[in-house]
């Protein structure tokens, strides 16, 4: 939505989206927080919250991993998912990261959450096929395709150490990168 101008002495009436209840002021629309006395901080988090039949999706900012953002208390920003669980259920235990079994970042679903650490997160991470391997790995010059062609190629009965450079040349990566291909320790998932 677009936020309006303040016009001077205007009072307007609407209802807050935080606690649903109608309040009047002057200035913005977009500004209505402020102006709403009955609507709490928890209110106002809660009213970006959507809640679907199984995810409560976050409606409100998120950072460039898609994840909610609030800022809280006067603090730095927070994780929603993080907050929504304070809200609920308490404390996070100290040190621990609030992992999403529904791998939704947006859900704020108390439910959904469940709590690890960074290695559980990575293997929870490989076990659902979430990591960027292969073609989805944004870096990668290489297709699935010129990879398994890379492996054929080297696999020839005619082939000869000598001809790993030519295959240097021809895809345009590093000796080492074809090297860890033919040995298997790259793309480990292509058979």
């Amino acid at each position: 939505m677009k936020r309006s101008a303040p016009i001077p002495g205007v009072r307007f009436t609407a209802l807050c989206s935080g606690c649903g209840i109608p309040f009047s002021g002057t200035g913005a629309l977009g500004n209505h927080g402020r102006y709403s006395k009955t609507c709490t901080p928890e209110m106002r988090f809660w009213g970006k919250v959507k809640k679907t039949a199984s995810c409560w999706l976050w409606q409100g900012a998120a950072n460039t991993t898609g994840y909610g953002m609030v800022s809280w208390a006067g603090r730095k920003n927070i994780v929603a998912h993080r907050l929504a669980w304070k809200l609920l259920r308490g404390e996070i235990p100290a040190g621990m990261n609030a992992l999403h079994k529904c791998d939704t970042p947006r859900c704020c679903n108390p439910d959904h959450i469940f709590f690890g650490t960074q290695k559980d997160n990575a293997a929870d991470c490989m076990a659902k096929d979430r990591h960027a391997r292969g073609e989805r790995n944004k870096k990668n010059k290489l297709t699935d395709e010129q990879v398994l062609q890379i492996r054929r190629d080297y696999r020839r009965p005619t082939f000869k150490v000598s001809n790993i450079q030519e295959l240097v040349k021809r895809y345009g990566v590093r000796r080492g990168t074809i090297s860890a291909i033919i040995r298997g320790q790259t793309w480990r998932h292509l058979k």
